[in-house]
This record gives C-alpha cells, structure tokens and sequence, in this order.
C-alpha cells in the first residue's frame, strides 16, 4: 500500500470519527426537542378523535419557527407522511385538521371518519424545525367501546351521603358520550366534563345518593352511549354496592313458654358486617351452656344471625330478656316481654286473648287489630303478619246464575283494615241498576266495604264480563286490585 492510500485512508477515518463526535454533540443538544402526547387513544370507526400535542424545540430554532407547518407520518420514512397541514383536508390519506399552531409549539390535531385501518402509531414533524419527533401516539380504532368505569368500588355506610362516579373517554369532542344509571337510588345525578392525566378528554356522571341497607347487594347499572353516525355504540358496567349497616333487629324475633315453665328465645338480626349475638338477662350477660341455660348460633344468607337462647329456669319477677346484636357499626337491642308467675303454683297461662290470626294490610297504611281478652285455663299465642305491598281481589257474590226479569243484586266486598281510610269500589257498569256502599263487620270483626249492585236481569247481559275494583288510599298513591265475574242470565225462551 502507498503512503498516499494510507494518507487517504487515515484522512477519511478521521473524517468519518468527526461526523460521528458531531453526531453525538447534535443528539445531546437534542435532547431539547420533545413531544407530549397520550401513548395510546382508543377511537371509534365512523367517529373522530382529539390527539391533544405539544411539542418543545431548541431555544436557538424557535425565532425561525413561522411560517410553520405540522406533518405526521407513521414512520420515519418521509414515504409514509399521512398528513401535511400544508396540503388540502382531501389531498391527505389521514382526513384531518391541525387545531394547534405550530408556532407555538401546538400540534393538537382532530381525525375525521375514522376507519379500523387507521389504528396505527403516528409521529409529529415540525416543519421548518425539520425534526420528528421520538415519541408517537398509538391508535386504537375500534368497532365497540369499553365498558365505562364505576368508583370508589369500596363499601359504603349507611346513613352517610355517597358519590359514585361512573367515567368514559371522550375521543371525539364533538360526539360526547351519554351516561346512564339504572337506578338513581332517590339521589341527583351530575354530568362533568374531566380531562385525564395524558391530556385526553372524558365525562363522568356523578352520582350523589344516602345509602340504605336496602341498598346492600343491589347492583347498579351505568351505560355508556355513543353516537356514530346514524347508530349507537354502548358499553355498560355493573357495580355491586355493600353497604355497610348496623344490626336490625327482625320481627321474627320472639320468645315462648311451654308446659314445662322452660322459656324458649329467637333473635334474628341482619347487618353488615354480619352481627354477633348477645343475650341479657336483668341487664347481666348471659354465658352459654351454663346450669340455667344454652345459647346456639347460625348464620343464615345475607348477613343474617339466628341467635336461640333456652332457659331452663323459669324468670325472677323483674327479669327481663334482651338481646343485642352488634357490629362495627353499631348495636341493636330488643326486650323480650315473657309472663312471669302471679304467684307460686300458678303460672300465667290462663290468660286468653281475642283477636283476628291474621290480618292484611298494606304497607304505609294502618290497621285496626280488634282485641279482648279472658282469663282462662292456658294462654294462647296469635300472631298475625300486617304488611302487604298489594291488596288481594275483592270478591263478588253471589256467582251463580240470574234469572232474566227478576231483581237481583251482586255484592263486592273488600276488607277495610285502615278504618281512617276504607277502601272505594267501582264497578265497570251498573247495568241501569243501583249501587249501595255499606260497612259491614266481618266473624273476626274486623271490617270490610261492601258495594251491593241491584239490577234487573235481561238476556242482553248473558255473558257479560263486570268488573269490581277496590282502590285503597295509602299516603299519596292509590293501590287496587279487580275482580271480574262473568253473568249467567237464565232467560225465557224467545219464539
């Protein structure tokens, strides 16, 4: 080799460790250039997306920075620029526009029509800065959306006012989603535009409510609803509440005697978290298996406790029985009322008392319970349930058939339990008849309405359907059943 090929060589190794120190200097000062966009955007086919951009440059190039443009290309390869701000909206493969001004380091930028075969990874070049950028937004064009997020997903107290807030990106500002709740649990519901922590934007609909422990267990729906174009894309969620409540003593709860003078007690309580029972007599904890008695505990569904407590020694004249129900939120108590000895050798069940066994009424009504009472040989124990969310039919009589010509009257009657409030019976058709309303008393006197319709039968009434309706008043609604009796008209033979 020739001093001149080794001169020429060495000149063009040191030609080439120059380019790469300049290289290096250049990348460090580089460093400066930075793009701040979202990593990933989840859009829609059919809708648009908002890629929210800002970009920083070197001090030195930021004085030479107008005219600018904005160019994003899926590569570094200037063959897959899909957009230049310079160009006409339909002169790009990407229909999009540049909301940001680039000269002021903005490159905010909406897609228009988008379409699955655009969910691709875009960088942003700024013109005449001549530098695309490192960093790119990747896209995600989808046919359906996520399910929208529900928070806090965490157990509530009742009595203490909640928010939920149920959230879904918004990509297209122009086409905002819609939230739904199934259910507002007698709250107020507050829409809020959010901007997340990657600068995209969303909605979330607050939802603001006093939990119940009728509220425990129940699942809450939120939909979300966007609009594409001519149709709807949804999403929904589903959140299971637990709310956390004190024990609720139940009216299941009640204690009896047998012959045997031994006492039996059952405490059924519900809270969350679930209770633990204790049982007191005088205001003493009672032990379990102990000489005067046992104590046996189940736990039922639904935080539910069945606490059973047998004494096998009768009470002291001023014992009482309570029993507690406790958990972290609270305690519950309830005392039981137990005859006790009037005196030695005499046991108190030769009381006796009169009453209906059973009563319907409706819930946020009242009752009247008809009531006297005996001494007798043994005591007996009513009971009776005084809660319905629906009254039963009323009943028509008689059904059997009518003679056409003769008067007859039909009689539709309903119980009236709430004597403040009896009910009103409508028929659907007095057949050119007469009505009455009168109170009657029924064997268990308790009372009832009865409307007594007195017609004349005529062939023309052969198998026609009439209706009696009762409406009972409860608070500011009405609740009403039917009843509906066909007519069987036995008429004269027509010659």
């Amino acid at each position: 080799m020739s001093p001149k090929t080794i001169i020429s060589y060495y000149i063009s190794d040191c030609t080439l460790l120059l380019k790469n120190i300049h290289i290096l200097f250049l990348g460090i000062i580089c460093n400066e250039f930075k793009a701040f966009m979202p990593q990933r955007i989840k859009a829609f086919s059919g809708s648009c997306v908002l890629i929210p951009c800002t970009f920083t440059i070197e001090e030195r190039l930021e004085s030479a920075m107008e005219p600018a443009r904005g160019i994003w290309m899926t590569s570094y390869n200037f063959r897959d620029i899909v957009f230049d701000s310079s160009r006409p909206y339909n002169g790009n493969t990407l229909k999009a526009e540049l909301l940001g001004k680039v000269t002021n380091k903005n490159c905010t930028t909406i897609i228009h029509h988008l379409k699955t075969s655009d969910s691709k990874s875009y960088f942003f070049r700024a013109v005449p800065a001549k530098y695309t950028f490192h960093q790119s937004v990747t896209l995600e064009v989808a046919d359906s959306p996520d399910r929208p997020a529900i928070s806090p997903s965490s157990a509530v107290k009742e009595g203490a006012p909640t928010s939920l807030a149920c959230t879904a990106p918004a990509p297209c500002p122009r086409e905002p989603p819609t939230l739904v709740w199934s259910d507002t649990l007698d709250g107020s519901v507050e829409i809020k535009q959010v901007e997340q922590q990657d600068g995209t934007k969303a909605v979330s609909s607050v939802l603001t409510f006093t939990p119940s422990h009728l509220h425990h267990n129940k699942d809450i729906t939120c939909t979300v609803q966007y609009p594409v174009g001519s149709e709807t894309k949804s999403a929904e969620e589903v959140s299971t509440l637990h709310v956390l409540c004190m024990p609720q003593i139940s009216h299941e709860s009640s204690c009896s005697k047998d012959y045997t003078e031994s006492i039996t007690c059952i405490c059924v309580s519900r809270g969350s978290p679930s209770p633990i029972t204790e049982w007191r007599i005088a205001g003493n904890k009672l032990e379990n298996n102990t000489d005067r008695g046992s104590i046996s505990n189940s736990k039922l569904e639904d935080h539910t406790m069945r606490s059973t407590l047998i004494l096998l020694e009768p009470l002291a004249k001023n014992e009482a029985i309570q029993c507690l129900s406790k958990n972290r939120i609270g305690t519950a108590s309830f005392q039981f009322h137990v005859f006790h000895e009037q005196k030695e050798g005499i046991i108190c069940n030769e009381f006796k008392a009169f009453m209906p066994q059973r009563i319907k009424a409706l819930s946020g009504s009242c009752v009247l319970i008809p009531c006297t009472f005996t001494i007798e040989e043994r005591l007996e124990i009513k009971r009776f349930h005084c809660s319905l969310d629906s009254p039963d039919r009323p009943a028509i009589s008689p059904s059997s058939a009518v003679k056409e010509g003769a008067p007859t009257s039909l009689a539709c009657t309903a119980p009236a339990p709430c004597p403040r409030e009896p009910p009103a019976l409508v028929w659907s058709d007095t057949l050119n008849g007469s009505v009455e309303i009168k109170q009657v008393e029924q064997q268990d006197r308790t009372k009832a309405v009865s409307s007594v319709l007195t017609f004349t039968a005529s062939h023309l009434h052969h198998n026609k359907d009439i209706t009696c309706t009762v409406q009972y008043p409860v608070g500011s609604e009405t609740k009403s059943a039917e009843e509906v009796l066909t007519l069987h008209v036995l008429c004269k033979a027509i010659l």
